[in-house]
């Protein structure tokens, strides 16, 4: 079960959020990404928390948005969540201690971060091919924790600013393969893009459609 919590801490500090304010505990991830519910249903399912899932619809720019809002109510599952000393908000989220001591759940938590916050980028940099994966955020000391955690699956990346957000970006062929071998994604969309980006045959057949840059 250690994988499956590692998913679970990792989407929440992702995307979602935990609530014990008020005597009201709640676990909550909101997604608007289909492909990413069966997954989260799946995670709540095995880690035995019984969610309820609320749809949402908002309207911005004269088109209506749609979500599902997933929800899990009761002290008994927050707290065993705050066993792993877990904290969500986007300035407040950390790296569950537990990721250092087990790799099961490290492989957990990193596969869930890159899932739900992960961008794919390839383009031709000259003659180059150049292919990377980022993740960003406000929380400095978050984005240097997940550094530590990919560094301890021998995947090198940096980090860089761009005004308040840190970026942290695995650059190169070689870096993008391991992290495909060790960590990878669960994300459909995702998985198949970097498998694709990594085929030189393949990488060329996009940049002769014309695309030079995406991220997922």
């Amino acid at each position: 079960m250690d994988g499956e919590f590692g998913y679970l801490t990792g989407m929440l500090v992702a995307k979602g959020r935990i609530n014990e304010k008020n005597s009201d505990y709640y676990i909550s991830i909101e997604s608007s990404d289909s492909s990413m519910d069966s997954i989260i249903s799946r995670i709540f399912i095995l880690c035995n928390m019984p969610y309820k899932v609320i749809e949402r619809k908002r309207l911005s720019s004269g088109k209506v948005h749609t979500s599902k809002l997933f929800i899990v109510r009761g002290k008994l599952y927050v707290e065993k969540l705050k066993s792993y000393e877990v904290s969500t908000g986007r300035r407040e989220w950390n790296v569950p201690s537990r990721a250092y001591i087990s790799r099961d759940f490290r492989i957990g938590f990193l596969q869930a971060m890159f899932d739900f916050t992960g961008n794919i980028r390839y383009r031709l940099k000259g003659r180059q091919k150049c292919r990377s994966i980022r993740i960003s955020s406000i929380n400095s000391k978050g984005i240097e924790s997940v550094k530590k955690l990919i560094e301890m699956e021998g995947i090198k990346s940096y980090i860089y600013k761009n005004g308040k957000t840190n970026i942290l970006e695995i650059d190169g062929k070689n870096n993008v393969s391991i992290f495909v071998k060790k960590i990878g994604f669960t994300h459909r969309q995702k998985n198949e893009l970097v498998k694709t980006i990594l085929d030189p045959v393949k990488f060329d057949k996009l940049i002769s459609q014309g695309s030079r840059q995406i991220s997922i």
